[in-house]
């Protein structure tokens, strides 16, 4: 129950569930009575910490083995984006007894550490992060986004009928997203590719124009929509530690859609 797209308010389901409470017991409880295997949730956060925590709290009732928090309510999104709330995800670590998983804001293998630390959350979830950076989780080195890339596509092939090349192409448009802006001939070659090898040829020239480059250089895509909201990477925190009530009062976003939904 996290998605905030368009396609899930049209549809009924994602983050616009949240404020369903007893839609959601009755899910979860149908569901755990009828599985075999551990049911899971994932849950935006609501207009304020009672709120948020009343709805985790009703999600275990129900039977969930297990909570993901997104510190973020369901208008946080792209260009009003924001920096994730890890109070929040706190206090409701602190009110139930599952396991909670910590999601949002965490944009390097650091960032992953400090939030358990900070939450005393079970684990972590990340989502556009490592959707660029696959080897989040690998603290031995920061690895090369262009070598990732050729070894993507080394993976693709050596297990055929995994993925097409629609979303292979997806993958690639957001490992060279920094390239792709500056080298607009691979861009459209990548977008009009027919061909595995033909994607190979585009990994391989990227390389070769960026290899004087820096790893840590290569990675933006998740910064995507930060600079329309004038926060630079490197520069301004992905996260807060903001009590959850207060930023909702004083934040002008965050106040604006609480007020709306009323």
């Amino acid at each position: 129950m996290g998605c905030p797209q368009g396609i899930a308010k049209r549809g009924k389901y994602g983050s616009f569930l949240l404020e369903k409470t007893e839609l959601i017991k009755s899910m979860v409880t149908a569901l755990q009575q009828n599985l075999k295997v551990p049911v899971t949730c994932k849950i935006r956060c609501l207009y304020s910490e009672k709120d948020t925590v009343a709805l985790a709290k009703a999600i275990e009732g129900a039977g969930a083995a297990m909570l993901v928090v997104h510190g973020r309510i369901r208008e946080q999104n792209k260009q009003e984006m924001g920096a994730a709330n890890w109070e929040i995800i706190r206090k409701v670590k602190q009110a139930v007894g599952i396991p909670v998983i910590v999601n949002g804001g965490m944009s390097t293998y650091a960032d992953c550490m400090k939030a358990m630390e900070y939450t005393g959350c079970d684990g972590v979830m990340s989502s556009e992060s490592i959707l660029e950076y696959p080897a989040l989780f690998d603290n031995s080195r920061l690895y090369d986004l262009d070598q990732l890339s050729m070894e993507y596509l080394q993976m693709v092939e050596a297990y055929p009928g995994e993925a097409d090349l629609k979303n292979v192409r997806s993958h690639l448009h957001k490992f060279l997203y920094t390239g792709l802006k500056i080298h607009t001939d691979l861009r459209d070659k990548l977008s009009d590719a027919k061909s595995l090898d033909t994607l190979k040829e585009v990994v391989a020239e990227m390389t070769a124009r960026r290899e004087a480059i820096a790893a840590d250089e290569k990675i933006g895509w998740y910064y995507r929509y930060w600079n329309s909201m004038s926060i630079e990477k490197g520069t301004n925190s992905t996260y807060v530690f903001t009590d959850w009530n207060t930023q909702i009062k004083e934040s002008p976003v965050l106040n604006k859609k609480s007020k709306k939904s009323d």
